[in-house]
């Protein structure tokens, strides 16, 4: 419209006088004399709209709208909006007026908006629901839309209501006539909306008289979020902001969101959409050097994600796998396997198939789909092409090598060939400097894991243990997870229970923290064997019910195969033999499309001797066929279940001598090894062929060998589940005095406690009333809100900064920020605090972190209010309390609170944050939890030892150079009567000090010592 007032004047009164044809004739007259002689001036304007008023009253009796579209074209025109606003001021009470505008008019509108006479509509009232879309729908009568189709084509378009109508067969008239089709259409969704006429009506009407803004936004197109230092940087210009600011204003489908200092834009969904595809299309170079540059811009801000995503759109191949290399490892340690194939799928084939980087990515994304044959046809290739390079290239790529032989290791447990996987293990070791500790301590776990399967379990947990103290600091929690899991697998192997489940109850707290349902099923199912070994039946169930229950619930096929086969175990020890068959041919099922040798070969185990148990010998010497030849190792644990079923199935068709054969040769493999509980079933049915035989000499002899070994593990429960199994070997146990404490057993009652070791931990009290927020800083840091773990904090700096302004309870200057959070030689600090801090509003919500004069500061107040808990209050709160109560002699009241204290103690403060911040806290904690842990074994060793011994103990697990611990240690000894297990601790006190400072112990120590020898 061309912006002079006389002629909106004159197209005002025309419109008028078309809708009403007997308007006041006399106003033509009056505004022909009023063009003559004001020459255009402005103010004789109010005299013509005051006549054009008076002239509306007397002769237009109904009411009647007049609207001015598309206003935001004579926004910037004063005299414009002079006139409007007193025409404004005027209206008749019969007369609404209604101004269209993309931009908010410049009109003096707070008169009005006192009287309450002007409504305004925005974008947010001025757009379709999914609702409003599924009504209109129906209204049309002949469009097949479900509402979940309206959900996503109000996403699509941001519930743009013109843009609707446009793109998608809502906007055609024709399906309102009744000579239309009544047959039933799909409407078009996304994939199928008319994008032509929307960008035809963008192009020709919102950015006609806009080119530099068209042009401009549609290189920032690339971007997700606009955010101007971005913009500056890729386009390189300096006012950005400036530009967005005025293209907001002209609404031209560009809106802003204000995070305090920070600023973002956002595009509408469907003009990013169009603008993308334009310059795609059109352009395609600018379009990938415009993805190439942000790519760059986003790496030097260390948000590594968003930098891979626009180097592969982008189609620099080399550049997006060198940025892999920062985020590949903690995005798939975390489980975020889906992401990671999306960027894979980008990659040309003969791109991934000529970088050994790669290779070992797309390895490790089969392998967490236990897709095994597709990981090592990779990593072989792999292996193949770091053996091409060139010497110098191959010293670079050790590294690489190392960690291929490490995934080859894992490819080769899973089938079961435990020797050649330690192997591989051992190789990448010899291969890795002293600084890589999260492989190797990979390795020492595949080399401890083999070692306990081939039965040298003294040697597993050695390794085991040295992967412990790698990761310990370093590693992410689920490494840690796995080791106490391994851990516990071990001892229970080797009989010692109480290790077992002190382990397993650690991983199963680690694993909770962490949300991994997986690995928390996992320890479950170990939980229970633990405990059914300890004679605890009913509670192993329940134990292996709940595991069940959450595998299936969260489709997790490995945890219920494992599940399942642990409770065929269950039943058939309690011969309930039909239950034990349903579940373990479930289970295997599952085993054998995991491709899992080690699972699949103890189902197929299992189930042929509940078939043996059931009078099917014919079955079980088939199952156990099968197993013979799939076991490759002869000396690994598959392959001595193997051939103990094997000699059962000879012993139950009473082959006597067959089974003897396989009994002593598995007695000779045993003899060397740390399988005792397998052992024991050897001895038992040797001595089963004997007492058959009429050879009683020699049924006492093996059964005197058992019940050694029954003894030193504590095997009597399920030692006398087997001997239950055999009548005759059963009867003749009353004639053996070294056997009678197995008709003890045979009463079901759980096996004492090993004497060497100390009791499990208990496990915190959970209460009732759970806060709407949580904090965890003790040990692995995490937050839940209204009970679900928050998973995906963006950035890992984003949850740091959290702890951080946690930890300081004040506002903090940005510049005392970026200098605790970044070393000082990192560039763009300030930027790469603004984008952390505005990941961490998405997490936690925009009120939660307050900008305010160059500082930040936590309000959680303003979200929960009081419903906010945070381990480290009550961690200190409990430590005041019981230290007074200890100063007033109340040592009783104060044990609770100790216990609570030590409870909640997970390990270090925030122990995944390697920033000097925490030091001093860490340190802190870590003082008043040995403190508590002191108080706590001095008020114990007056009435129960073993929860004194403990206590010491873990005061040693925390810095095993503390004298007071140890001497803790052999008075509890002395007292238990263990003089040689004293001795002992003082041996290895000496040995500590001595290697860790280089010193003797003290004068104390040294006397305490003396009273002993």
């Amino acid at each position: 419209m061309d912006c002079e007032p006389r002629l909106l004047l004159d197209l005002l009164i025309t419109s008028i006088r078309q809708r009403f044809p007997d308007f006041h004739l006399a106003l033509d007259e009056c505004l022909h004399e009023d063009t003559l002689t004001s020459g255009g001036d402005l103010y004789h304007y109010p005299a013509l709209i005051d006549a054009l008023v008076s002239a509306i009253k007397r002769s237009i009796h109904e009411r009647f709208l007049i609207v001015l579209s598309s206003y935001q074209k004579m926004n910037e025109y004063e005299p414009i909006n002079a006139l409007v606003d007193y025409l404004l001021q005027r209206l008749p009470s019969n007369c609404v007026m209604i101004i269209e505008s993309r931009s908010v008019p410049k009109l003096h509108l707070a008169p009005l908006m006192v009287r309450r006479q002007i409504v305004g509509l925005g974008v947010e009232q001025l757009r379709f629901t999914p609702e409003d879309i599924h009504t209109l729908s129906c209204v049309m009568g002949n469009i097949a839309l479900t509402q979940e189709d309206a959900t996503q084509l109000c996403a699509a378009f941001d519930g743009w209501i013109a843009g609707i109508l446009l793109g998608t067969r809502l906007g055609n008239t024709a399906f309102l006539s009744s000579s239309y089709c009544q047959e039933k259409t799909s409407l078009a969704l996304p994939g199928n909306i008319d994008y032509q006429h929307v960008f035809a009506y963008l192009l020709d009407d919102v950015f006609k008289d806009h080119p530099d803004e068209h042009a401009f936004l549609r290189d920032l197109s690339i971007l997700e979020r606009i955010m101007p230092d971005i913009c500056n940087g890729l386009l390189s210009i300096q006012d950005a902001e400036q530009r967005l600011m005025q293209i907001e204003k002209q609404g031209l489908f560009v809106s802003r969101l204000q995070e305090e200092s920070d600023v973002t834009y956002l595009f509408h969904p469907i003009l990013r959409a169009l603008l993308l595809t334009d310059l795609m299309t059109q352009d395609e170079e600018r379009f990938k050097q415009l993805h190439y540059q942000v790519s760059v811009l986003y790496s030097e801000r260390e948000d590594y994600q968003a930098a891979v995503a626009h180097a592969l759109l982008a189609q620099a191949f080399a550049w997006a796998s060198e940025l892999l290399r920062n985020v590949a490892k903690p995005m798939l340690r975390q489980g975020d396997s889906e992401t990671m194939v999306q960027w894979m799928n980008k990659f040309p084939v003969d791109v991934v198939e000529r970088d050994p980087f790669l290779l070992v990515v797309c390895a490790k994304i089969h392998l967490l789909k236990h897709e095994t044959e597709q990981c090592d046809a990779l990593i072989e290739k792999g292996l193949s092409l770091l053996e091409a390079e060139s010497s110098d290239a191959k010293q670079g790529s050790a590294v690489l090598k190392a960690e291929m032989y490490i995934i080859k290791s894992n490819i080769l447990f899973r089938s079961g060939n435990y020797y050649q996987a330690s192997q591989m293990s051992q190789q990448a070791l010899t291969l890795l400097p002293s600084e890589e500790r999260e492989l190797k301590g990979q390795a020492y776990q595949y080399m401890g894991a083999c070692a306990c399967l081939s039965g040298n379990c003294k040697a597993g947990i050695t390794y085991l243990q040295q992967a412990l103290r790698l990761w310990n600091q370093n590693a992410e929690g689920r490494q840690i997870s796995l080791l106490h899991m391994y851990l516990a697998n071990a001892y229970n192997i080797v009989g010692n229970y109480t290790l077992a489940e002190y382990h397993r109850k650690r991983s199963i707290q680690k694993f909770e923290c962490l949300g991994d349902i997986g690995g928390k099923v996992h320890s479950l199912i170990g939980l229970s064997t633990t405990i059914r070994l300890k004679g605890m039946g009913q509670e192993a169930e329940e134990i292996l019910q709940k595991a069940l229950l959450l595998s299936r619930q969260s489709n997790f096929s490995s945890g219920e195969a494992y599940a399942l086969l642990a409770l065929g175990e269950f039943y058939q020890d309690t011969g309930n033999y039909e239950q034990s068959l349903s579940v373990i041919e479930d289970g295997l099922l599952l085993a054998q499309a995991l491709h899992d040798s080690l699972l699949t070969n103890n189902a197929l185990c299992t189930l042929a001797m509940t078939y043996l148990f059931m009078g099917d010998s014919s079955s079980a010497q088939f199952l156990v066929s099968e197993v013979e030849a799939r076991t490759v190792d002869s000396n690994s644990q598959d392959y001595i279940v193997c051939q103990l079923t094997k000699a059962m199935v000879h012993f139950w068709q009473k082959q006597y001598q067959e089974a003897e054969h396989c009994l002593l040769h598995l007695d000779q493999l045993l003899t060397p090894l740390e399988l005792k509980q397998l052992h024991i079933r050897v001895f038992i049915y040797y001595a089963a062929c004997k007492v058959e035989q009429g050879q009683l000499a020699e049924m006492r002899r093996w059964l005197e060998r058992a019940a050694l070994f029954i003894q030193q593990i504590h095997y009597e429960y399920n030692a006398s589940i087997e001997l239950r199994r055999l009548p005759r070997l059963w009867q003749a146990l009353p004639t053996i005095p070294a056997l009678h404490f197995l008709l003890d057993a045979a009463s079901v009652s759980p096996p004492p406690p090993q004497e060497s070791d100390p009791p499990a931990i208990p496990l915190p009290i959970v209460e009732e009333a759970v806060p709407l927020f949580q904090v965890f800083a003790l040990g692995e840091p995490y937050v839940l809100v209204k009970g679900e773990r928050i998973k995906h904090w963006r950035m890992a700096r984003a949850m740091e900064l959290f702890f951080f302004l946690l930890d300081a309870g004040r506002p903090v200057h940005k510049e005392q920020i970026m200098a605790a959070l970044w070393p000082a030689d990192v560039d763009h600090v300030e930027q790469s605090l603004r984008t952390i801090v505005y990941h961490l509003r998405r997490v936690l919500g925009n009120q939660a972190v307050i900008f305010r004069s160059g500082t930040y500061e936590l309000d959680l107040d303003a979200l929960y209010g009081p419903s906010i808990w945070y381990d480290m209050t009550v961690f200190f709160d409990l430590s005041s309390q019981a230290k007074q109560l200890l100063l007033d002699g109340e040592e009783e009241h104060a044990r609770p609170l100790l216990q609570q204290l030590v409870s909640l103690y997970k390990g270090d403060y925030v122990q995944s944050f390697y920033s000097d911040w925490c030091i001093r806290r860490r340190d802190e904690a870590r003082t008043i939890y040995v403190e508590a842990l002191r108080q706590l074994a001095i008020i114990c060793e007056k009435d129960t030892i073993e929860q004194s011994l403990m206590y010491w103990q873990h005061m040693l697990a925390v810095d095993n150079c503390l004298e007071e611990a140890h001497a803790g240690i052999i008075r509890c000894y002395l007292k238990q009567g263990k003089r040689g297990y004293a001795l002992r601790q003082y041996q290895l006190c000496e040995d500590t000090l001595q290697e860790e400072l280089a010193i003797s112990p003290g004068v104390a120590l040294q006397k305490l010592y003396k009273s002993l020898v």
